[in-house]
């Protein structure tokens, strides 16, 4: 889990970075590759979660359900909001609530693992 959270933190970075670039190349260009870290970080973390959290049996509805709810509803109402910030507020501001919305990410993964402690203490040296 630890690379999770890792992927959330450095999410929140890359979009508080674009919202203050002011369009400076050699950061926008900076922060593509820190998309690319997080993009497959997270992708991968969270199908291992899967596949720990889940029995072989239960694979496909459980990588389904991920799906569905972090690519579209997350997607979904991410997007809603973030258009919101952008028109009522600025581009800017848009970008600073992604990267608080990453940090909120960040401390669910946190609590998550907390509670996975607890309900399988053997493979908290995992995470």
């Amino acid at each position: 889990m630890s690379l999770l959270a890792f992927s959330f933190l450095v999410c929140a970075a890359r979009f508080a970075l674009v919202g203050a670039s002011d369009g400076a190349l050699w950061l926008l260009l900076f922060c593509q590759l820190m998309h690319a870290v997080t993009f497959g970080l997270h992708h991968s973390a969270s199908m291992a979660l899967l596949h720990r959290w889940f029995g072989s049996a239960r694979q496909g509805g459980a990588q389904a359900t991920f799906t569905v709810v972090a690519y579209g509803l997350g997607g979904a109402s991410g997007g809603w909001f973030a258009g919101w910030l952008w028109q009522a507020f600025s581009p800017q501001a848009m970008f600073y609530g992604a990267a608080l919305a990453a940090l909120l990410g960040f401390v669910a993964v946190r609590l998550s693992a907390r509670l996975d402690r607890r309900r399988l203490p053997d493979l908290s040296v995992v995470s």
